[in-house]
């Protein structure tokens, strides 16, 4: 009322809430899942399920965090279903285990609460590079049969068997050069006393991985005894080739339009002497070159 004695009303709607008094609880005290490190992003781990007993399973997901070295962002869970996936590609050689935390939040208007769980991570290696030899070329000049040299080779997977090498000649008939290698420890041995000329020797080291062994070659250059101690290139050399060039189309040397010539020759002697072969650059095998010429 005011001092004039006149009254005035109005309607007030209150709206009680209800007290929200327990928070949600996963359904699995703690999850584990496996990735593939070769996962495409949006790959599917696993979907982590809560449950309230006042919204019952309407609840809203998100990731907390994530340790273990993995970048923000690597996984991501959908709020509504709880699906959590690979957002980004993993390595599985900088990466091997994360430890994810997810929260479940109700919708309560009043004091909203939320429960976490943990959602351990391991990354399963796959046999994604390939062995790398320290050199894709090596020369040896045997006075006799013997022990020649062991080549090394490395493999960047973590596991055993996507690491795992094996040692073996490239080209069935280097066995007719009397040469062996050793599967295990790479030592690869001449088994007559003399090499009358010289010969290219290709190793290769394949790993044991799956789905599929991946290899890598090099290129032993077997002298005689008595040939001279050195192989000279004079120049570098530079060629081109057009786009979509048909197979068996030469590169020609650069500010000509003749076929590139890559010419060496031995100290002392001459080109005659000479075996060429590519050692290197050339994996997927675009390109050849005329052993002799």
């Amino acid at each position: 009322t005011d001092g004039g004695g006149r009254t005035g009303t109005a309607l007030v709607l209150v709206r009680v809430l209800p007290a929200n008094r327990f928070a949600p609880v996963f359904r699995e005290s703690r999850y584990s899942a496996r990735l593939p490190e070769l996962a495409p992003p949006g790959h599917l781990l696993l979907a982590v399920s809560a449950w309230d007993r006042e919204d019952g399973d309407r609840l809203a997901y998100r990731v907390v965090s994530q340790s273990g070295g993995a970048a923000a962002g690597l996984f991501s869970v959908h709020p509504a279903t709880g699906e959590l996936r690979l957002a980004t590609p993993v390595d599985r050689e900088k990466l091997a285990f994360v430890s994810i935390t997810v929260a479940a939040t109700d919708f309560s208007e009043v004091n909203p609460m939320s429960a976490l769980v943990s959602v351990d991570v391991e990354i399963v290696d796959q046999n994604d590079h390939r062995p790398e030899f320290a050199s894709a070329f090596y020369s040896a000049r045997p006075a006799g049969p013997g022990p020649l040299l062991t080549l090394r080779a490395t493999d960047r997977d973590s596991s055993a068997a996507n690491s795992r090498l094996t040692y073996s000649l490239a080209e069935p008939d280097s066995a007719s050069h009397a040469v062996t290698v050793d599967p295990d420890s790479g030592l690869v041995s001449l088994g007559q006393s003399a090499l009358p000329n010289s010969r290219l020797i290709r190793v290769r080291a394949s790993d044991s991985g799956l789905p599929a062994a991946l290899t890598a070659e090099t290129a032993i250059l077997l002298l005689p005894a008595t040939s001279k101690p050195a192989l000279l290139f004079d120049r570098n050399f530079t060629g081109s080739i057009a786009e979509n060039s048909a197979a068996g189309t030469c590169l020609t040397a650069a500010g000509t339009a003749q076929c590139l010539m890559v010419t060496a020759r031995v100290e002392g002697g001459d080109a005659e002497d000479v075996l060429y072969d590519i050692v290197g650059g050339n994996e997927d095998g675009l390109f050849c070159i005329n052993s002799e010429s």
